[in-house]
């Protein structure tokens, strides 16, 4: 079971942690095996994203009865960390769930037949630990999360570059997986290697992905405006060049690029048809349709 001594009962942990991620806008069920109670949140995926966006999908919950959900169990008296708080709450699942003595509650079908009630006011001050101490917390969990889904991954690109005769793409791609994954520092470096030597499109529309998500837009234009002189009938940059173009409200180059994105890619320009729009009617659309502010990596 747990290895953490709580500081209060099992039950009330539980309640307290469904609590907070509710109050987050995060679904939680409690999960029950003989003798103890934890919980699972939802990770926001359906199975089939969580299939293709975790290294391994042996730690989350499938459920017939929630067939859209993807559910992270955490066993909440570990003190040992959210990773391993995650490891033991799954395996306490599939041990119980193979003997056929867990049961799954989630709080938005209980309260169906028991509805959520406010507590009663208290003066009882509530002392908050330090938020950098909680903010250093948080990253180191995330840190090692993020070296266990790429680890593997990492040691096979690292492994085709240095056999690879041209290892521009396996370079590429090892920036591209540290990219998408917050690394940027790391992403940076591989893309830097190779602008080194040449101007390598992939690079350079990467480069500008980088500048771009950290909210640098001129210098993202500089490196779209090098690989659109390099390649300007591919579909990424000239999307990247339409967008940087329409976030800078320079509309008439923006509109332009687009009619020969949509000549190009048309499924790619109407994924992004809010570049059609200008001010508030196109940052609505741009959230409606969960692109605003995103980036398309070039492997």
């Amino acid at each position: 079971m747990a290895t953490g001594v709580p500081l209060l009962p099992m039950e009330t942990i539980s309640a307290l942690y469904c609590a907070l991620l509710e109050s987050l806008g995060v679904e939680t069920a409690f999960i029950t095996i003989p003798g103890h109670i934890f919980m699972a949140f939802s990770a926001g995926l359906t199975p089939d994203e969580a299939r293709r966006n975790f290294s391994s999908t042996d730690n989350l919950i499938f459920r017939t009865d929630s067939p859209d959900k993807s559910w992270i169990p955490v066993e909440v008296t570990e003190s040992a960390g959210f990773l391993q708080a995650w490891k033991d709450g799954a395996r306490e699942w599939k041990e119980n769930l193979s003997r056929e003595q867990a049961e799954f509650y989630p709080l938005h079908d209980a309260w169906q037949l028991f509805e959520p009630v406010a507590l009663p006011g208290t003066d009882t001050a509530v002392i908050l630990p330090a938020a950098d101490i909680v903010a250093n917390a948080y990253l180191s969990e995330v840190g090692k999360f993020v070296d266990q889904e790429i680890s593997a991954r990492v040691t096979t690109l690292l492994s085709q570059i240095a056999k690879a005769q041209d290892a521009r793409k396996p370079a590429n791609d090892l920036g591209v997986l540290y990219a998408r994954y917050g690394q940027y520092d790391k992403a940076q470096a591989q893309f830097e290697k190779l602008l080194a030597h040449e101007e390598y499109v992939p690079a350079l529309l990467n480069m500008g992905n980088l500048s771009y998500v950290n909210d640098q837009k001129e210098k993202a234009l500089e490196y779209y405006n090098r690989a659109f002189a390099k390649d300007a009938a591919n579909p990424r940059v000239l999307l990247a060049v339409a967008k940087v173009c329409h976030d800078l409200e320079d509309y008439y180059r923006s509109r332009k690029v687009c009619a020969e994105l949509k000549a190009t890619d048309p499924g790619l320009a109407l994924q992004f048809a809010y570049l059609e729009l200008k001010g508030e009617a196109a940052t609505r659309a741009a959230d409606v349709a969960g692109e605003n502010g995103t980036v398309v990596w070039e492997e």
